[in-house]
């Protein structure tokens, strides 16, 4: 073997023991624990936005049910006629 050839070995098989050493295990865990944080992150946002979502299709249904109990009580009272034109008054008088 040429003495040139075996310095080349020589400095490949430094080169792969400084490869096999903690500090590159380190930070490729490091790397890897960064990007499952990130994609926590995100994840975490999108739960919050159908979170968000929710409780305002929620807000809409409470009021659905009392403004619907609420005309219910005006229909039994046959009040119907009166209750839409009163709320048709009070409307115009918001625009104007």
């Amino acid at each position: 073997m040429d003495y040139e050839i075996k310095i080349l070995l020589n400095r490949l098989a430094e080169e792969v023991e400084k490869l096999n050493s903690p500090d590159w295990w380190i930070i490729g865990i490091t790397v890897v624990n960064a990007l499952i944080m990130i994609w926590l992150g995100w994840r975490q946002d999108k739960l919050q936005q159908r979170q968000t979502e929710l409780q305002k299709q929620q807000i809409l249904q409470q009021e659905y049910e009392i403004y619907s109990q609420l005309y219910k009580l005006v229909k039994k009272a046959n009040l119907a006629p009166y209750f839409w034109v009163n709320i048709w008054v009070m409307i115009k008088r918001k625009t104007m």
